[in-house]
């Protein structure tokens, strides 16, 4: 078992015509942004596809000081229930949730909501900053425009208005209540390990609830804050999810498998 679990470890460290008011101010961004990129010389200068598939896009906007200014859509637009203000490029900085976070999850339901990851039509993906003990969500809504990702608004809500929202008041319950943690793991636990070398090797073991502890206390797991990416996969059951954590510089890929049993969610399985 432990050299199972060293494994395991060792695995996860896109004529005239109607000019459109809104596509205007979202140009006048962009422009008014790039304008001040040569006096920032701090970040590399992003390669030229980065805006193909939303991850790459994601990535230099989290690590990418420069280029994050340039596709913020400013003022930037958010909205509480009926209340609406205004974010500022001065506020940005104070606001700005995406310079440290490295850990990143997608909710979704079957393995082919996840082909969306590399889908180079997609113009929305909204990001999810959910605040699991305090009940409420930061909804980050990217648009493609003029083959630019741009952020253009953020939405906050509860948790409960979410179509997700009972899955997520079960996992904040989870990762906080070690006595409901071991009420919610279906025992033996699955555990599947596919080797990088070769994808095409995997190797089961069971685990029993001690192992359970053994292991995800060393393992990244997300307590105050998930950030989930949402592609536009469909959120439709209330019965299975997929919770997959995945680091943009550290290599982590892990896959929790939850189902309901008699009504109540359990974590059936793990894949790495």
């Amino acid at each position: 078992m432990a050299v199972v679990l060293l494994a395991f470890m060792s695995c996860m460290g896109s004529g005239k015509k109607i000019v459109d008011v809104e596509e205007l101010h979202l140009q006048d961004s962009i422009d008014s942004a790039n304008d001040t990129l040569h006096l920032i010389q701090d970040d590399p200068e992003p390669p030229q596809a980065v805006d193909e598939l939303f991850d790459d896009f994601f990535y230099t906007f989290t690590s990418n000081s420069s280029f994050q200014l340039s596709r913020v859509s400013f003022p930037l637009q958010c909205y509480e229930g009926s209340v609406k203000k205004e974010i500022t490029r001065d506020d940005w900085q104070q606001f700005n949730r995406f310079s440290t976070q490295d850990l990143y999850a997608v909710i979704y339901e079957t393995d082919t909501d996840m082909e969306l990851q590399k889908d180079t039509s997609i113009n929305t993906v909204s990001v999810e900053w959910i605040y699991l003990q305090d009940n409420y969500v930061e909804t980050y809504v990217f648009r493609r425009f003029q083959s630019k990702w741009v952020l253009k608004e953020v939405n906050i809500s509860d948790i409960d208005d979410l179509p997700n929202g009972n899955f997520l008041k079960f996992y904040a319950r989870f990762v906080s209540d070690s006595t409901h943690q071991v009420e919610a793991i279906k025992v033996p636990l699955k555990l599947t390990i596919t080797d990088d070398a070769d994808a095409d090797y995997q190797h089961d073991t069971l685990l029993n609830v001690s192992d359970w502890f053994d292991m995800q206390a060393e393992m990244p797991i997300p307590q105050e804050a998930l950030v989930n990416i949402d592609y536009g996969q469909p959120n439709e059951s209330n019965w299975h999810k997929n919770l997959l954590l995945e680091g943009f510089s550290n290599g982590l890929a892990v896959k929790f498998k939850f189902r309901k049993e008699y009504g109540e969610w359990k974590l059936f399985g793990i894949e790495n």
